[in-house]
């Protein structure tokens, strides 16, 4: 429990100093936030997190008026910052990299994912801070990984899927790649989280820390599975195949009723011969669908074309939402695709508490957030402070953690050190 009576949250008393940026760190480091660490996010004026920097725009709500409006956000910060603390040093100066020495030394975890050799150059590497913190956890997130041929490559969520493999398999068999962006990073970053806890476990249990070397392009490729298998066994390169699947017959995303300016859809996924009869059965068994060739799912499978238009003709001038119930109740998987909007009024997200409203500190407005999707049975980990303006903790940290004047915090601050 907290001084206040408050059942505490899983990372509740952990201090972490995040010194990364863009989304792989962010949302590793918003993991550790969400969980209740205390993440103290190292900023500077001089050079600014993207994250921060990209404008954006959300639905807020209006404290006073109580209305909906959309206005600016700070793009991903609203997201990815959100249960942070913010600092700022400016990194050049060697009075800054000695203020981050201290912060690290009543610490227990560095997290970074600059190109391997950036924090070592700054004088903040691994081989110096355990130096400072000999329980210290710091681990690294660098595009292809702290050693190897290639380490030196910069990388971001597209490139990561390039390099993982993943981009060849993904897209329509008659067209080129398509690269996928956000879960790149997310991946990367959720992998980050849980190792580096798993290595604060042991650092709490022997008092030793350790480094860890986490490539964001390894950690993809190491989700290839049986196309990586198949390849290894049998020399066969996985091809494209859309919304199909390798082994289940049909699988994929029919058009549906409704007015969106992007269509209307619906998902529906069979994966077994009991399942398809009961597709069967609830399309009202029509007379295509009891030829022999549908009947198992090696003639589905090699009957694709067929088998989607007939479903496809079946399902045009249904409303997705309520075919998905009756489908959903025979026993088969199937859902409309949802867009935003959609998601925004989701009866199960709603029921699950999924959305908090977090406070906009820049102009008093709120907005709705995703809550963590995780439920713990004991410990709360709902909670959402907004994401803080840069430097807001400095005052916490450098006077109240490290002890140190308001004066003397102020002249650094003018010189350009704390900045």
């Amino acid at each position: 429990m907290t001084n206040d009576g408050l059942p505490r949250r899983p990372l509740e008393g952990v201090r972490i100093v995040d010194f990364t940026h863009v989304l792989v760190g962010g949302y590793c480091s918003l993991m550790w936030s969400s969980l209740g660490a205390e993440c103290i996010k190292v900023e500077s004026s001089a050079r600014r997190d993207p994250v921060r920097t990209r404008s954006g725009r959300a639905a807020a709500r209006d404290r006073t008026q109580g209305q909906m409006s959309v206005r600016r956000a700070r793009g991903g910060l609203d997201e990815f910052g959100l249960n942070k603390r913010s600092i700022t040093l400016n990194l050049r100066e060697p009075r800054a990299i000695e203020l981050a020495k201290r912060v690290v030394a009543v610490s227990d975890m560095v997290g970074e994912n600059f190109r391997p050799g950036v924090l070592e150059r700054r004088g903040l590497g691994w081989g110096v801070l355990r130096e400072v913190n000999p329980g210290l956890v710091y681990i690294s997130m660098s595009a292809g990984g702290g050693f190897g041929p290639d380490r030196e490559d910069a990388g971001y969520a597209s490139v990561f899927a390039a390099m993982s493999g993943f981009s060849s398999m993904w897209g329509h068999e008659d067209g080129p790649p398509v690269l996928f962006r956000l879960p790149s990073d997310m991946c990367a970053g959720a992998m980050g989280a849980f190792v580096s806890i798993a290595a604060l476990v042991r650092a709490r249990r022997t008092g030793k820390g350790q480094h860890i070397d986490l490539a964001n392009r390894e950690t993809l490729a190491s989700y290839l599975g049986d196309a990586f298998l198949d390849y290894s066994y049998n020399g066969r390169v996985p091809a494209r195949r859309g919304n199909r699947h390798p082994a289940w017959a049909p699988h994929g995303v029919y058009p549906s009723a409704g007015e969106h300016e992007g269509g209307r859809w619906i998902s529906i996924a069979v994966t077994s011969d009991d399942e398809w009869r009961a597709l069967v059965a609830a399309m009202g068994a029509p007379e295509w669908a009891g030829d022999p060739r549908f009947a198992h799912v090696e003639g589905r499978l090699a009957n694709q074309d067929e088998l989607d238009a007939r479903i496809g003709e079946w399902t045009a001038d249904q409303d997705g939402f309520e075919l998905m119930e009756r489908l959903q109740a025979a026993g088969v998987a199937a859902t409309p695709v949802g867009y935003p909007e959609d998601v925004a009024a989701s009866p199960q997200l709603e029921a699950r508490g999924a959305w908090r409203e977090v406070a906009l500190p820049q102009d008093g407005g709120t907005t709705r957030w995703f809550s963590p999707p995780w439920r713990f049975s004991k410990t709360p980990t709902d909670r959402l402070d907004p994401a803080p303006e840069m430097g807001e903790a400095n005052h916490y940290v450098f006077c109240e953690l490290l002890g140190m004047d308001e004066d003397e915090v102020e002249q650094l601050s003018a010189e350009g050190v704390i900045a």
